[in-house]
Formats: C-alpha cells, structure tokens, sequence
C-alpha cells in the first residue's frame, strides 16, 4: 500500500509535465496512419499479402500490436527519469529518510510509470472506436474484441518497460546515456522474439501467438515467415474477416510471467542501487583551477578550448583506442565505418547542448560578455569532435576523386552537431538528441531510408537548410527564455 501512495503522488505531479501532451498526440496521431485506408499507397499490418477488414477484431488487436512493439520505445524514455528527477530535486533525501526499503522506493517509481504509460496507453485505445468507424468497413462494435487485446497485449509489456526504466536507472552504468543506447538495441532484441511465430515460448511482447493465429486464420498451410508488420507499398492486399484471439490461460499466463519478470528486476535493482550521498563543492579551487586555465588567448578560443576539455573528460582511454580504430579503419572501408564513426561520440555530443542546464548555470553563462556565443561555441564543439572521427572517411573519399560524397560526410557531420547541441539547448537535457538521433541513424545513415538518410549526395540542401534552421530557433529560443527569466 505504502507503493501505491508514493506512485499516485508521484503520478500525479508527471502528469503535469507537457511532455505528456506532445507523447500522447504523437501516439494518436500514429495509430491513425497505421491503419489506413482502403484507398491508401501503403499498407503496414499484413501477413501472406493479406489484411483484415476492419471490424472491432482486427483495429484492437492492430493497435494493441503497435502499442507493445512501437510504443514501448519512446515510453521507456518518457518515464525513465523518476529517481533523477528525485536525485535532482532533493526528494529522494525526504523519501529515503522515512522508515522505507529501496525495494519498496523502487516500486512505487516503477507503478508511477505503468500508471503513466497506462494512461497513454488507454487513450489511444479510445481512438481505436472512432477509427473504426471512419474507416467504414465494418461498422458493428464490439467492446471486447476492440479493447482486450491492449489490456492482455500492450499493457503487460508496458509494465515490463516501466520496472526496466527503474532498473535502468538503479543500475549505476546504465542511468545515463549509455543506458538510453543500450535500451535501443535492446528494444530491438525485444521485437525479435515476437516476429518468431515458430516457436511456442511466450514473447516478451506477447505478439507471436497472435500473429500466428493470424496466419492460420488465413491458410490451413501459412507462410510463416510473411509477416509485415512496417509500412510496405500496396499493392493487391487482400483482405479476409479475423474473428479474433483466443485469450488462452497459457497465453494469459505467459504475459503474467514477464510482468513478474518485471517485479524480478526491480528486486536486482533494489540490490544494486546506491543512495546518492550529499557531496560538497569546491567552489574557490575550482574558481582558482578556471582562472589558472584563462591564459591569454582570443576570448572564443578560450572558450572553445574548455568547452573541448570538459567534453573529452572523464573518456575512459580503452574508448579513445577504439575511437583511433574506427578512425583508421575509415581508411579502408569508408562505406562501411562512416555510419559506426557518425554514431561513436553520440553519448558525448548529447550533453554539450544541456550540460550548462544540467548544472544549473546557464543564467550565469548567458548573462556573460560572451553569453550569446556560448550556443555557437558547443557547435563548434560538437563540429569539432564528429569532424575528427570522420576525417578519415572525408580524406579517403576526396583522395579517391569523391568530391560530392566527401561533402556529403561533411554534411551528415554538421547536422548531427547541430542535432546534438540544437535539441539539448531546446529540450535542456540530452534524452530528446538520444533517443531522436538513435532512430534517425538507424534508418537513415544505417539502412539509407530514403529522405532520412542524412549522409546521400542527394540530401545535402536539405540538410543544410534544416540544420540552419534549426540553429538559429534554438538559439532564439534560449534568448528567450533568458530574458523571460526561465533559465537557472
């Protein structure tokens, strides 16, 4: 009970924040493309070419599949800030202090964050009656078939990613953006299991034996392996009417072991985590260790020079070795390592544009001689540092005669350095620039998705026109609110 308590009030003070506005309209408005319509150039949940019409069946079990496999994504690092937040407002002193285990704190973090994700959850699952009945194929409801599957579908696998993003956090390597890196590729070893369809061990996500189900509705013989469940180009989907699943008591239990899973980890979590101690800052040798390094240079090139120290810190020199690797293998495959060399630095490029916020000194910083430079100067920075590890690639392709591709690289450089210190400045922490370059990388540079992949020939006015964009409203952004008052 005592869980409960601290998750409502906890719940109730997030569900403030405006980013759950923007992460729930993102969410409807992706349910509502992935179920288009009949007259739509694209289809996404197909199997054997072959969807369902659109009755209650079929629009509930869609959704509740886009739900567990997509929208986990972007709900792990929605939530997975509780023990930050408290760390960084000195609650976690008021909480710890109180006759309370960790495990039990650990809890009460992680039912704040499945009654958020739940919430989101819920509401687009409302969203799936009015789609239904737009779309106009089959306009009989049925409650059951429309809402069930998000309860047995999606909301176990959200209670999973809730008690995650508290382990995440407890954990001590994988609380910043290392963790946020590591969830991404773990995300995808996640959706693996569930396109399985073979196997009859129950999927973290609990899609496969749905899918299967499908597949067997279709044909007494199916095609295994013709699952889509992306966007795919229509042409000739047929359809036929699914009556729905059978919610079994294996598959039942199946999805009830992960949400125990969950609990499991929260346990390792509760042994690993370790209560921040107060620390005590050394104002005047830090002051005096500053003012030692301010030798008498150009103002900019100072600052440029400690804005380069301080985010080179603290890299571990197995990194740089392995950093010099990639670098030099550039050399010989530049196709290749240019992805890996653009997607290297990404954890160290994602605090440059929210480390002045992250340390409460940004009113300080902008209020300088020089404040209205300190924004060009993290570029420069981050420029800097993405212009180094993939200087190999720009000099092999410019030696091999590849004038536009050598551009090309020095293109995709410069957007991911405006990407990193333009989203950190506008968002004021370095989870947006993760997670948003993370899934930029791996369909545009990684899998050259079309118009996302920022490292073609083909993109580079584009990307210098968004990146000059996107500069100059962080910077204005940060003017404002600077004289609004509304930076510390």
């Amino acid at each position: 009970m005592r869980s409960l308590r601290l998750a409502s009030a906890d719940l109730k003070d997030r569900l403030r924040s405006p980013h759950m506005i923007l992460a729930l309209l993102v969410m409807v408005i992706l349910t509502g493309y992935y179920l288009p319509d009949s007259q739509a150039t694209y289809v996404t949940l197909t199997t054997m070419n072959t969807r369902g019409i659109y009755n209650s069946a079929w629009v509930g079990v869609v959704v509740a599949i886009l739900g567990s496999m997509l929208f986990i994504l972007p709900g792990f690092y929605l939530v997975k800030n509780a023990l930050d937040r408290d760390h960084r407002l000195g609650l976690w002193q008021l909480t710890l202090s109180s006759p309370i285990q960790k495990f039990t704190y650990l809890c009460s973090k992680a039912f704040s964050n499945f009654a958020l994700l739940s919430f989101l959850t819920l509401i687009v699952a409302i969203t799936a009656l009015p789609l239904q009945l737009f779309r106009g194929e089959a306009t009989g409801i049925d409650a059951a078939q429309l809402f069930l599957p998000t309860l047995f579908i999606t909301l176990p696998s959200m209670f999973l990613v809730s008690c995650l993003a508290v382990f995440f956090e407890a954990a001590r390597g994988l609380r910043g953006g290392a963790g946020n890196l590591v969830f991404f590729f773990l995300w995808t070893a996640l959706v693996i299991p569930s396109l399985a369809i073979t196997s009859d061990f129950p999927d973290p996500l609990g899609v496969a034996a749905v899918l299967k189900d499908i597949l067997y509705g279709i044909s007494n013989q199916p095609n295994l392996q013709e699952v889509n469940i992306g966007v795919a180009d229509n042409l000739n989907i047929h359809t036929f009417t699914w009556t729905g699943f059978d919610w079994t008591p294996a598959y039942l239990l199946g999805r009830l072991g992960w949400m125990l899973a969950g609990i499991l980890l929260l346990g390792w979590g509760a042994a690993l985590y370790q209560v921040p101690h107060k620390t005590q800052h050394r104002t005047v040798s830090a002051v005096q260790k500053l003012v030692k390094d301010l030798r008498p240079m150009p103002a900019w090139l100072n600052v440029l020079r400690l804005e380069l120290r301080i985010a080179l810190k603290g890299i571990p020199p197995v990194l740089m070795v392995l950093a010099a690797a990639l670098w030099a293998a550039g050399f010989v495959f530049p196709e290749v390592m240019l992805p890996l060399l653009l997607i290297a630095p990404v954890l160290v490029l994602s605090r440059l544009g929210s480390s002045a916020h992250a340390h409460q000194l940004t009113g300080v910083l902008f209020t300088t001689l020089n404040g209205e430079k300190l924004l060009f100067s993290k570029w420069c920075t981050a420029f800097l540092i993405g212009a180094a590890l993939c200087s190999s690639v720009f000099l092999r392709l410019l030696l091999t005669g590849q004038v536009l591709e050598a551009l090309a690289v020095l293109t995709a450089v410069l957007f991911t350095a405006t990407l990193a210190v333009a989203l950190g400045a506008i968002s004021q922490n370095h989870t947006l620039f993760e997670v948003f370059y993370f899934v930029l990388w791996y369909l545009g540079a990684f899998n050259h998705w079309g118009v996302l992949d920022f490292t073609a020939v083909s993109s580079i006015p584009l990307v210098l026109l968004f990146s000059g964009g996107l500069l100059v409203f962080s910077h204005t952004l940060q003017m404002h609110r600077l004289r609004a008052g509304l930076l510390r």
